[in-house]
């Protein structure tokens, strides 16, 4: 029987691997990771496809099925198979793991796990999540079929077989449209950005709505603004150090620091990219410089650590650096609660979408204006602090 917990991958990068229960890594899961995605895949990419792996596992516990040995005798998914993982991927992972968990501390069959296409009272997830989680347990499973048969000596037939319940499973899988509420402008890749200024407004820290905590609204307010002013990750903010910031020219550093041993993050936000420099404002450093010698200053816990954004919360996290799942549910999901219909498909990632839209329009402005007069062009060359005319 195959369990989840946490471990760490040889190689230094941080994962949500599945172990068995002797407590090592499991064969073809890591197999997968290293043969076919960590030459091409960033870290948060591989954690997410790991996440739809395992909810594959879930499938089998629930099911009593071990499709490695299957795959080996060369039995493959039928269509009722795909049918009922098809169901199982409408599920969040929680929801399932709770129900197992509950099936077997009651020794009772339980007919939400069973028959999934009753759950009403089940959260579910959306139609595009659930279509990349059967992308991916299909990639993952022709994967392990095609390598446990490379030397059998009809592979040809069983690799014709497999490709084509691969087939099968992205036909099952649901059609998801990405452009929906997009207004159909390739260069909203978010909600429109209208939106996105009510939530830099909603988070000000004087606002009677202002959905936080006296204690981190200042802190709150600086990672929003920081969102919305350079278009950072949630990981590159989540990163910042304080040695990261050049408070004469204004620059935050985005600076990459796989595994640091300063950072007790269980799963360390990271860098996706390259390394790289962003200007912001005069004051958005003022609020920045006035959170970490007022605000974090008084927290003694966070003088251990160079990372900028604390917890605030007395506890066993307070004054450790802000994790991925706070900044998710403690941060950016408050701001919904006070609109929810305006607020509704606010993402973090959206905020990059949101900047990019908007530069690119400031873009579009400037070429309009140097067409008419160069002169725009050539101040605007003359350096960061000459702005776009």
């Amino acid at each position: 029987m195959l369990t989840q917990r946490n471990t760490i991958f040889s190689g230094g990068e941080r994962f949500s691997y599945l172990e068995v229960e002797c407590g090592l890594p499991d064969y073809w899961t890591t197999l997968f990771v290293t043969v076919e995605l960590r030459p091409k895949l960033a870290q948060n990419t591989i954690h997410s496809i790991l996440s739809s792996i395992r909810h594959l596992k879930l499938w089998e516990i629930v099911n009593s099925r071990d499709l490695i040995s299957e795959f080996a005798s060369q039995s493959f998914l039928t269509s009722a198979d795909i049918a009922s993982l098809n169901e199982h991927n409408t599920l969040k992972r929680s929801e399932v793991e709770r129900l197992i968990k509950g099936t077997k501390s009651k020794d009772v069959i339980s007919m939400q796990v069973h028959h999934p296409f009753a759950m009403s009272a089940l959260d579910t997830i959306s139609a595009h999540q659930q279509r990349q989680r059967m992308n991916v347990q299909a990639r993952f499973l022709v994967f392990v079929g095609k390598t446990k048969l490379r030397h059998s000596s009809c592979r040809v037939q069983l690799y014709e077989q497999l490709d084509k319940m691969e087939a099968e499973m992205e036909r099952n899988s649901p059609a998801a449209s990405r452009s929906s509420g997009l207004q159909g402008d390739p260069n909203y890749r978010s909600s429109p950005p209208e939106v996105y200024d009510e939530v830099i407004r909603l988070v000000r820290v004087d606002n009677p709505r202002n959905p936080f905590r006296d204690n981190v609204r200042l802190r709150n307010q600086v990672m929003f603004d920081i969102m919305y002013e350079t278009g950072a990750r949630g990981g590159e903010i989540l990163g910042f150090q304080i040695g990261d910031i050049d408070w004469t020219r204004r620059v935050m550093k985005i600076v990459r620091r796989h595994d640091d041993v300063l950072d007790s993050r269980k799963h360390q936000p990271v860098a996706k990219t390259e390394e790289g420099e962003v200007y912001i404002t005069k004051a958005l450093a003022q609020d920045l410089y006035q959170y970490i010698m007022k605000d974090r200053s008084q927290i003694e816990p966070a003088r251990s650590h160079p990372y900028v954004f604390v917890n605030h919360r007395k506890g066993v996290g307070f004054g450790k650096p802000v994790g991925s799942a706070t900044f998710k549910t403690r941060i950016t999901k408050p701001t919904s609660t006070k609109a929810p219909q305006i607020f509704s498909e606010i993402t973090r990632h959206g905020f990059r979408h949101n900047f990019n839209y908007r530069l690119s329009m400031k873009f579009d402005e400037h070429n309009a204006r140097a067409a008419k007069d160069p002169s725009c062009l050539t101040s605007a060359l003359m350096g960061p602090n000459s702005g776009i005319c």
